[in-house]
Order: C-alpha cells, then structure tokens, then sequence
C-alpha cells in the first residue's frame, strides 16, 4: 500500500528527469524533522518585505540558506511539499516504517519521521520548520554541486513571491490571510494581469492552451524542461518536434520511452504566446498521484524564464507584471 511520504521519492525522480532528462537510480530514506532555517537577504524592510538574491543553476533557483546554523545551497522548489532536507549532511534520527516508494518504473525505498532544531534563509528565518530528509547525492552528482536540500510550498505559501530570473533575485512579501501584501516593494506594484490556479495537492495548476486546446500545467520551478503526460498529447503531436527518445529506467525491471524535442503555440490567457519551449513528452501518471490532481503537464524554466511573476498561494493566483525594471 503506497503511503502519502511516497510522493517525495516520487517527486525528486522527476526532479532529476526534468533536470537532466537522464535514467534515474534512486535510494533513499524519507524522514520528518523540525529545524530552524534562514536565508540570506540583500535588502528588507523588516521580516515581512525581503528580497534574495539567486544562482542559476541551468534552469534551477539555487539559494544560500542555513540549517541549524550550517549554510550550504538549496533549490526553490514548487513542486516540493516543503522543506526537504539531503540526508547526506543531515543525518536521521530513526526509521519508523518501511514502505513502497513507486516512481517511474518500480521504485521501493524506506520512509520514516525524525525531528530537530532550525532553519534560516538568511534574514529570513523560519525557527522549528518542519522537514523532510531523502538522499539527493544523485542530483548533486548531475549538478556538481553540494546541495542541502529543496525549499516548497509549507515554507512559501505566507508570501507573494515575486521571480525575476533576468535580474536573478526574488522579493518574499509576506501577505495577510486574505493574501495582501503586509509591505509592498516599489518593484513589486506593477502588475498587467494574473492567472487563477488552483492548488493540486500543493502545487499550483494553470489552464494554458496549446494548438488551440485547454490543458492543466503545474507550475514547477524544480523542473528545467516542460513536461507533457503521454496519454494526452496525441492531438498536440502536430505541435511538436521530436528531437530524441529516451529511455528512463529506474530501480525496477521496468523502463519508461520518453520523447524529447520543442513544443510550440503555447499561449496563456488568449493573448500571450510562447515561444518554441524545449519538452519532454512521457507518462505523468505518478506525478498525478503524487498532486492528487488530473495533469496534462508540467511548466518549468522553459516557460517561466522569459516572465517576471509572482505566486501568491493565498489568493491562488499568478501575477505578471510590467517588463519594465525598478531597481530593487
């Protein structure tokens, strides 16, 4: 019987495939702690107006923060429930329960719950945030980078967070229960449109259309490529260039065809048109397990990029604003 934990072994399986689009071979132990967490900040207005500089690392938010006072990288994650932490460095207490993991081809790996101090992402501090820990020495050999773990939604979801991957820093407005802005930066005011989402499970999902047809794409900024789910995009085929196979295989005896190439006439709202977006057509079954949610695809780096945004979990909602900068 899959357990609802599963879904973190599941989720970083495809962390590595919309990464890298490379076979992933994973083991790992999923366990809950409490730490205090702080990121670092470049100016603020007080804890609830920051904004953080970040490293792109290809397509990936990478971040400085602190865990229980030791500062290493993490990666801004909205596909991730929260705060996961790389159990390389931090190590479990216990093992409380062994359960099937299933991801994209047979997957089985051991869960349990552990608990401990604290978590900063600089300025920004979050004292007895709940965590996660899983091995993600695959991902860190794929980047060659050290990584401490994934920052999602429990730690996101009190803020309006404003992505500006051109300038390479995001603004943490903290709203109120209504999701307005408690102080909001010069920069963040100037907003053309938004988009309604709702949330699957913890990740938010958008109505796009492509080649003319309504489709639901979570927002993913844990993936550097699209995502299309194989058993819905037959009539989108005319849209897209194969530029490759590939052939995933995990742990299990079972592997899974994937079709890489460039999906085109994305268009968001009716108006705004996408350009050609680098996408990787495969089954999204998993994935729809793991949001709770019926799922066409996934919108990574390819689509978000050219946007300067912002989610604000509280009024479900997407805001883009005017591409013109104010220094923040």
């Amino acid at each position: 019987m899959l357990l609802p934990r599963s879904f973190l072994l599941k989720k970083l399986i495809w962390l590595i495939l919309a990464t890298c689009c490379l076979s992933p071979r994973l083991k790992a132990d999923v366990l809950t702690v409490e730490v205090d967490f702080t990121i670092p900040v470049i100016h603020q207005l007080g804890p609830d107006a920051v904004i953080i500089p970040f490293t792109p690392l290809g397509g990936l938010i990478m971040l400085k923060a602190k865990v229980n006072g030791e500062e290493g990288n993490f990666i801004l994650d909205t596909g991730a429930n929260g705060l996961v932490l790389n159990d390389r460095y931090f190590q479990p207490d216990r093992l409380l329960r062994d359960v099937e993991g299933v991801g994209l081809s047979g997957q089985t790996s051991r869960l349990g719950v552990k608990r401990t101090d604290a978590f900063d992402l600089d300025e920004l501090q979050f004292p007895n945030a709940r965590a996660e820990t899983i091995d993600l020495s695959q991902l860190e050999t794929r980047k060659r980078r050290r990584i401490l773990g994934l920052i999602g939604y429990d730690l996101l979801k009190e803020f309006e967070i404003m992505f500006d991957y051109r300038q390479r820093f995001l603004t943490f407005s903290r709203v109120d229960k209504n999701g307005d802005q408690l102080i909001a930066l010069p920069h963040t005011v100037f907003k053309i449109d938004s988009v309604d989402f709702e949330l699957g499970h913890h990740i938010p999902v958008i109505e796009v259309k492509v080649g003319g047809r309504k489709k639901r794409m979570a927002i993913d900024t844990g993936a550097e490529y699209n995502l299309l789910h194989v058993k819905r995009s037959r009539k989108l085929m005319k849209h897209f260039k194969i530029l490759s196979t590939l052939d995933i295989t995990g742990t299990g005896q079972r592997s899974v065809e994937a079709l890489a190439g460039k999906l085109y006439r994305v268009v968001l709202k009716e108006r705004y048109k996408c350009g050609g977006m680098s996408t990787v057509i495969t089954n999204l079954k998993e994935l729809e397990s793991i949001y709770h949610t019926k799922l066409d695809g996934i919108l990574g780096y390819e689509f978000l990029a050219p946007w300067l945004f912002s989610i604000n979990y509280r009024k479900e909602r997407v805001f883009l604003h005017k591409l013109t900068y104010v220094s923040p």
